[in-house]
């Protein structure tokens, strides 16, 4: 089993340590910085990253560069493509642990019920 550890040096950065493998999981509310550290942890740790934003617009079928908003609930954000989103980061991050490789998850994570699986 993996054990969590809150590291408080990153706010909202937990690390999740596995054999020898690492999974950062970025959690907080959008727009307070996960995405940037997500890129400054990605090439010193040779680190696969995945981004909930990036994967939840391909799912969609709009373009990553694209600027968009949503009602509550709706649109990008609504529950269907939500479960969707996290579910295809799970996967992700599974394959990339599975490779050997260390993996970032970027994502609110805005319960403990959508980090459990993780």
């Amino acid at each position: 089993m993996c054990e969590c550890l809150s590291t408080g040096s990153v706010q909202g950065l937990d690390v999740v340590v596995g054999h020898d493998l690492l999974e950062f999981l970025l959690c907080g509310l959008s727009g307070v910085g996960k995405s940037w550290v997500a890129q400054r942890l990605q090439r010193p740790l040779h680190a696969v990253l995945h981004q909930s934003d990036v994967l939840r617009k391909r799912l969609a079928g709009v373009p990553a560069a694209a600027s968009c908003s949503s009602d509550y609930e709706q649109g990008l954000y609504s529950p269907e493509l939500k479960a969707r989103t996290y579910r295809g980061l799970l996967e992700a991050a599974a394959e990339g642990l599975g490779a050997g490789r260390t993996v970032i998850v970027d994502a609110t994570f805005s319960s403990a019920k959508v980090r459990a699986p993780f």
